[in-house]
């Protein structure tokens, strides 16, 4: 999604990452020559830089507005140890082979990068196919995270399931949380679904009806609703002549049925955009609940928390 100029992209999408109370590493931050700053995850810096954004909206600016990069899930070189130097040297070669190879050499380069299962390799992985703007490059590295031994993968799968604009590595990297050990992942969806967005919710819900257990419980009954919201059109007082003329042709700010006066026509009435907050149900959220508790309250939030209580009373009771 690409919106010019930077400076109503600033207005939109400047989301605050310390909502989210996990120490998933995709806050790259992208500083702006008008003082504007995206925070988010840096897919291209070449001529537009590409930033996506926790709410999984893609932005795109010139490279002459923007100030600096500073990448903050890239870790600092200088700190990388002599395993993960190497790796990095490795995997920068394997990469140019399948990019600029072909025939046996191209497939033989792709194999070895998909063959890829030591946790020293990560910094090298996210500086490398996290960082590309290609959907292609950032579900190869979703799947090689998937097959990691050990813990180390996990914060890379989150942020790519919670946060990646592209649907296909969006759903690979929830499919890869649903089948690591359930206590690495569960603390990090568990804490996405404070995140005060609804499809950032929706997705850790989807992964929580695997992964999650009863801990999870309390807050997933708090997500059963998001807050949204949309732009609706509505009818206001009569347009005046130079405003329609004005306006540009199928605005929807204008109708189309004008109104003649003498040899100009003009719109009798005009519709103008009015921000409504909706209250939406989750249907992720309400499918973990069900899987993790195996009762069946819908949308009855009323009804699910009268439920938890008694379970509550039931288990202290059970305690003493």
């Amino acid at each position: 999604m690409s919106l010019k100029p930077s400076k109503w992209v600033v207005l939109l999408s400047a989301p605050l990452l310390s909502a989210l109370a996990i120490t998933v590493c995709f806050a790259d931050k992208v500083t702006l020559k008008n003082g504007g700053l995206l925070n988010g995850k840096v897919t291209n810096a070449g001529k537009d830089v590409a930033v996506t954004t926790p709410e999984g909206i893609r932005v795109v600016v010139e490279r002459s507005s923007v100030e600096r990069i500073a990448r903050a899930a890239t870790p600092d070189k200088s700190k990388l140890t002599s395993d993960e130097k190497a790796w990095l040297s490795q995997i920068r070669k394997l990469i140019a082979r399948v990019e600029f190879g072909d025939g046996e050499p191209r497939r033989l380069a792709l194999r070895d990068l998909r063959a890829i299962n030591d946790p020293a390799a990560i910094p090298a992985l996210m500086q490398t196919l996290r960082t590309s703007d290609d959907d292609a490059s950032r579900l190869l590295y979703v799947r090689i995270l998937g097959d990691m031994p050990g813990s180390k993968a996990v914060v890379g799968l989150v942020e790519e399931a919670l946060f990646d604009s592209s649907a296909p590595v969006r759903d690979a990297a929830q499919e890869a949380s649903k089948k690591l050990r359930s206590d690495y992942v569960r603390p990090f969806y568990g804490q996405a679904l404070r995140f005060p967005n609804r499809e950032v919710v929706c997705r850790a819900a989807d992964v929580l009806s695997t992964v999650g257990n009863r801990e999870n419980v309390p807050y997933l009954i708090d997500s059963l609703y998001s807050k949204v919201v949309d732009v609706d059109y509505r009818r206001s007082c009569c347009m005046s002549r130079v405003n329609y003329l004005a306006s540009p042709r199928g605005s929807p700010y204008v109708q189309d049925n004008p109104t003649s006066h003498g040899d100009v026509a003009y719109a009798a009435v005009h519709l103008r955009p009015v921000l409504v907050l909706r209250t939406v149900q989750n249907p992720q959220v309400k499918d973990a609940l069900e899987a993790i508790t195996k009762q069946s309250f819908g949308y009855n939030t009323a009804e699910w928390k009268r439920w938890w209580k008694s379970e509550q009373l039931a288990e202290n009771a059970k305690g003493r």
